[in-house]
């Protein structure tokens, strides 16, 4: 995508069909004369247009990774960062000024959250590391085996003693396979931080 926008300013148009294409072009082509002499590039991305004269590229994947609904415009500057995401090709008009002003053009959207697949399991995972990491970090360097004691106490006291017993052997075992199933595996078994089976 870097190359067939150039070094100039790049604008992305998301699922664009013919009739939008023609109210695009005619938004880049003003946005251009007023940017000259640096360069500005329309490149389609997806979308059912035949365009004339610029470069398209179909990928969905790429539109889903950047966050694209369709009929948004991406104004992309010369570095490569976003400058501004318009959804609708007339706002191409503010950009100019937005530039001499120093602040984003209005009438852009934030693109509602993706939803996250990374599996629950996984999830609880990642939480309790980033937890622990975070405790051990804000403890006395000296001390971080006698935290992790007390949070050994701690949460034995929230189970009974067969299974926190249980758990410390697994936590044993783990130490020699530290591959991640493994630890699906204990936690789904009904240590602590799993559900009982």
């Amino acid at each position: 995508m870097n190359v067939l926008r150039g070094n100039g300013f790049g604008l992305l148009a998301f699922g664009f069909d013919d009739s939008m294409y023609a109210a695009v072009t005619a938004g880049a082509e003003r946005l251009a004369k007023e940017l000259a002499p640096e360069p500005t590039q329309l490149v389609l991305v997806n979308g059912t247009a035949t365009p004339i004269g610029h470069p398209m590229i179909v990928d969905e994947q790429l539109q889903w990774a950047l966050g694209a609904r369709d009929g948004e415009v991406f104004v992309v500057r010369p570095d490569g960062l976003l400058l501004a995401r318009l959804v609708d090709p007339t706002d191409l008009d503010q950009v100019s000024d937005s530039i001499r002003s120093g602040q984003a053009p209005e009438g852009g959207r934030m693109a509602p959250e993706w939803p996250d697949t990374t599996p629950p399991a996984d999830r609880h995972l990642e939480h309790l590391w980033l937890s622990l990491s975070d405790a051990i970090d804000r403890v006395d360097q000296q001390d971080r085996e006698g935290m992790l004691t007390r949070l050994a106490f701690l949460l034995g006291s929230l189970v009974p003693v067969n299974r926190f017993a249980s758990a410390l052997g697994s936590a044993v075992e783990l130490g020699k396979d530290d591959r991640l199933d493994s630890v699906h595996a204990a936690t789904e078994q009904g240590y602590p931080g799993g559900e009982a089976r």
